[in-house]
């Protein structure tokens, strides 16, 4: 048995079960759960989060599900590969988190308040302040995130629409002139 989660690698959350933290457990079963949905078989729709009347729209749905379910799980590899130190905490890094932060904040304008102390960061704190400062505005962050109970269908759809102006553009690019 190990202490850290298998996906993120954290020891700061508890192990519920598998080996996965209290943040990642949840998702990898609605992961699983979601792999397991199909449309000819009924039965596999009960905990269903997605419309499921076309099977286009259905399939789209699904992969998007999917995809956000990845990449938060994602999320929290990234961030713990910074806190635990298995990787170096740069300026930009700390920026980022700073700007997640305002906006969650409901700062009137975050991208220009954090814009810009990447230089000073990187200019006035060592590797080591700078890992510090990172663990800490993660921990503020996750102290201000409700607990992820699902997506809402807008969110799916948005994605899904993105995605697809992504696929038209790539398409696009690789037309001859």
């Amino acid at each position: 048995m190990t202490d850290k989660c298998v996906n993120c690698g954290t020891t700061r959350f508890p192990l519920p079960a598998r080996n996965l933290c209290s943040r990642c457990y949840p998702l990898v079963l609605k992961k699983e759960s979601a792999q397991e949905w199909d449309m000819s078989q009924p039965d596999t729709l009960a905990k269903c989060d997605i419309p499921t009347v076309d099977p286009v729209r259905f399939s789209e749905l699904k992969g998007a599900y999917l995809e956000i379910i990845e990449d938060r799980l994602d999320i929290f590899r990234f961030r713990e590969t910074f806190i635990n130190g298995g990787a170096d905490v740069d300026g930009i890094t700390i920026e980022r988190q700073l700007l997640r932060i305002a906006e969650k904040a409901g700062a009137k304008d975050a991208v220009t308040l954090t814009h810009g102390w990447k230089g000073r960061i990187d200019d006035s704190m060592d590797a080591n302040a700078r890992s510090c400062l990172y663990g800490m505005l993660c921990m503020v962050e996750e102290e201000m995130e409700k607990p992820w109970k699902g997506l809402h269908l807008g969110e799916l759809f948005e994605h899904v629409r993105q995605s697809t102006e992504l696929e038209k553009a790539q398409q696009r690019a690789e037309e001859p002139l």
